[in-house]
């Protein structure tokens, strides 16, 4: 009986310690997921170009996404750019509302403010993440040689997998690179030992990274040199470790093959203890377990190519209480598809009208920038793959990265050298700590605070109210009892005048004594940025040729004298409401005199939209049409920024001559403030002309306080072409620029799209795309075409 008893008490033991094992296990992966996500978050900048004539402007969209999904990031997120120059010090700093992924602005190289030279554009999330970097160039006429830097070298060895084990078989990264971290290529390294016989030898690549295999013993000496004129380069190898494990990888056709490698003393005191291999996938982490068996130093796992997804994978070792052992960065290629057919369908004299169309059944987010096929201002882009399958993954400079990503190269080439970077340049970029340690995230405040006191008298009935047309702000606030207010995640525009009034029972509006101010806080850097990321670039400096070169080129708003064969036509300058901005879920339209002849008042346009406008004594209600047993969902509605509750009965008389833009979201997904969630009956935005005033003496300059937004959120310009002293010179060709499209979208009803480009007589035109889909492909390619 005891006998039994024994057994099923060891039974029922063994069930709960492996229902344990795998709830934790569990709770493993779902923190991970919980933790990582904003470590997942990549952010690509595509720039009009990276080398700009004195008084060009810098115009670039950006895109936020998931580089494990390769999906757009679609919440509302900040993004920061700033430039700098080499000491360090912030030049220019503007903030952006990214929506679904994307948003577009650009920065003003004013040639009284940045004098030639090299300067550093940085963007970054709220988070920090993953920052995005690209040197640029404002080109000069005279050069400034400075003294001459001494070279200096360094030779860095790198195990796979961390560690350099005792008695078996490791591979060893070898890359040296120069004091800005470019790589130094040779013909011939050597593998020594103590006693100075030669081992092996191996050659660099063209970035100056190599690798080869040792099976090193404890307490011998063995170090790397590399042959230069007139002197040798060398360095030891890392300390070799009596015991420990190591994680290598290797490529077959449908497999990756992960290998786990330990020597005689490990394995005998690993016996019958869990290991796990964890690939990360998709934003989740699989875990598989496994034992060394007795004697076997080696546990090869082969993971089959179509169970990853395309792109970058990191693979980790877990000991048994889940702490990291080891790490292997791999690389499973490319998706494919996405590919962007370009062809220019007229010419108008002003312009050439372009078709643009995708085979992908999915929403595609394109920005072009066309530039003549001789340009040198495109310059080192990184390209959103570098941002993507890259750096996420490595530390340091990496020289060329579009390399590993040219399709001209040959393939096999490409991916070896990427897993040589990998092996040299990888590393985690997750706190493992964090996730066995079950800490929370935090989550970044999407927006703006606005603070402040009261110091005039007021009671307890009293509210605050803020109103800003700039913002399209309207809220009304609660007062502390010591007069202290406070409201965020507001959208304010930087430099906007936001208007704060005191409201009574009676909804009066007095003017009250206080101070207030807008937070945070700009323009101070935020993130640490290596040398390395200046990439060393000597600015490029043009010999003066007839004339002064600094006066070739003038923005469309300072010179237009240098147009050719384009009629000016007299517009209404509007400042949109950046909530209104055309997007894949926003039709914006701008009013003209067809529209105000076609509909009299504004209802009639909204009507025609599709809405349903029901007129009552209690005033008027717009909704969508009603369908089926739903009934009439009411649309949100916002005249001049200041949301319409309940009644819209002040658009009954509106007239259309007195609107600039109207905007309608159908779906009512995204482009609200972020307090205040989405419109299930679709968003109307209205904008109406700058010469058109609304009554509104409750809120007048007497009964309120005036507080202008030094910081907050820019809206994105439309573009403007530069205006250059000639198309045909050498200057326009190698420098100039075109046309920029800041934003493109293709779906699976419209795949095929046109646009017009300036017209410059530039015969041979090369436009270059980036951009993403919704199903999880990357798109950067350059056509070229000759007209």
């Amino acid at each position: 009986m005891n006998k039994y008893y024994f057994l099923w008490v060891i039974m029922l033991s063994s069930m709960i310690l492996a229902a344990q094992k795998e709830q934790d296990l569990q709770e493993f992966q779902n923190q991970f997921v919980s933790l990582t996500s904003e470590k997942q978050e990549s952010l690509y900048l595509h720039l009009s170009k990276t080398k700009f004539l004195p008084g060009e402007d810098l115009w670039f969209s950006s895109y936020l996404f998931n580089h494990a999904t390769l999906t757009p990031i679609n919440r509302d997120e900040k993004i920061h750019v700033q430039l700098v120059n080499k000491a360090g010090n912030v030049l220019e700093s503007k903030t952006y509302l990214s929506s679904q992924g994307h948003t577009e602005g650009m920065l003003q190289l004013s040639d009284k403010k940045y004098r030639s030279g090299n300067y550093l554009l940085i963007a970054y999330t709220d988070s920090r993440e993953n920052h995005f970097s690209q040197p640029i160039e404002i080109l000069g006429s005279a050069r400034d040689k400075g003294a001459a830097q001494e070279l200096k070298y360094d030779l860095q060895l790198l195990p796979e997998g961390g560690h350099l084990i005792s008695g078996i078989l490791n591979t060893v990264g070898v890359k040296l690179i120069n004091a800005s971290g470019h790589g130094i290529d040779f013909q011939k390294g050597y593998l020594m030992n103590s006693t100075g016989d030669t081992l092996t030898s191996f050659a660099s690549n063209r970035f100056g990274m190599a690798k080869f295999l040792i099976r090193p013993e404890k307490g011998n000496k063995y170090k790397v040199v590399i042959p230069a004129d007139p002197e040798f380069y060398t360095a030891a190898l890392p300390e070799i470790e009596e015991t420990g494990i190591v994680l290598s990888s290797s490529y077959l056709k449908d497999q990756i093959i992960l290998t786990t490698k330990t020597n005689q003393v490990t394995n005998q005191r690993i016996q019958d203890q869990d290991f796990y291999l964890g690939i990360e996938e998709a934003g989740e982490l699989k875990l598989f377990e496994f034992h060394f068996p007795e004697e076997q130093l080696n546990v090869n796992i082969p993971v089959m190519k179509d169970s990853l997804s395309r792109g970058t994978h990191l693979a980790t070792l877990f000991d048994a209480e889940l702490n990291p052992i080891s790490e292997r960065i791999v690389f499973n290629g490319t998706e494919t598809g996405g590919e962007i057919k370009l062809q220019i369908t007229e010419n108008t004299g002003d312009s050439l009208k372009v078709n643009i169309s995708s085979q992908e059944n999915s929403l595609s987010l394109l920005s072009i920038s066309v530039l003549p096929k001789a340009t040198k201002a495109y310059g080192n882009q990184k390209g959103i793959h570098y941002s993507a399958f890259i750096k996420p993954f490595v530390n340091g400079f990496v020289e060329n990265p579009g390399y590993y990503f040219d399709p001209k190269i040959n393939e096999r080439e490409r991916l070896y050298n990427l897993d040589l970077l990998f092996l040299t340049q990888g590393w985690s970029k997750y706190d493992w700590n964090q996730v066995l340690e079950n800490q929370t995230p935090s989550t970044p405040q999407i927006g703006y605070s606005i603070e402040g006191r009261i110091q005039s008298d007021f009671d307890a009935s009293n509210k605050l109210l803020l109103k800003s047309r700039d913002s399209g702000l309207f809220e009304v606030l609660e007062i502390e009892k010591n007069g202290d207010f406070e409201m965020d995640s507001l959208f304010v525009l930087k430099d906007s005048e936001i208007s704060i009034g005191l409201l009574n029972k009676r909804n009066q509006v007095s003017k009250p004594v206080m101070f207030a101010k807008v937070l945070p806080r700009e323009n101070s850097l935020a993130i640490e940025i290596s040398e390395e990321e200046w990439e060393d670039t000597e600015a490029e400096f043009l010999a003066r040729e007839a004339g002064d070169f600094r006066n070739f080129t003038r923005n469309s708003t300072q010179l237009d004298t240098l147009t050719i064969n384009v009629k000016k036509k007299e517009k209404e300058e509007i400042d949109l409401d950046p909530f209104m901005r055309s997007s894949p879920m926003n039709s914006l339209r701008m009013v003209d005199d067809e529209m105000r002849s076609q509909f009299v008042f504004i209802l009639d346009y909204i009507r025609f939209k599709g809405f349903t406008i029901i007129s009552s004594p209690n005033g008027v209600l717009v909704c969508k049409r009603a369908t089926g047993l739903k009934g009439c969902t009411p649309a949100r509605i916002y005249l001049d920024g200041m949301e319409l509750r309940e009644d819209a009965g002040m658009l009954s008389n509106l007239m259309t001559e007195n609107i600039s833009a109207i905007s309608i979201n159908n779906s009512g997904i995204g482009l609200l403030q972020p307090s205040q969630g989405n419109g299930g009956g679709g968003v109307i935005r209205i904008q109406t002309r700058k010469d058109y005033e609304q009554a509104d003496n409750n809120y007048n300059e007497e009964t309120t306080y005036k507080l202008k937004a030094k910081n907050g959120f820019s809206i994105s310009k439309e573009y403007y072409n530069s205006k250059y002293g000639s198309y045909t010179s050498k200057l326009f060709q190698n420098y100039g620029i075109i046309d920029w499209k800041s934003l493109i979208y293709l779906d699976n009803e419209e795949k095929l799209q046109n646009f017009k480009i300036l017209n410059t007589a530039t015969d041979k035109i090369s436009f270059f795309v980036e951009g993403i889909t919704g199903n999880g492909k990357l798109i950067s390619q350059r056509i070229d075409i000759d007209l």
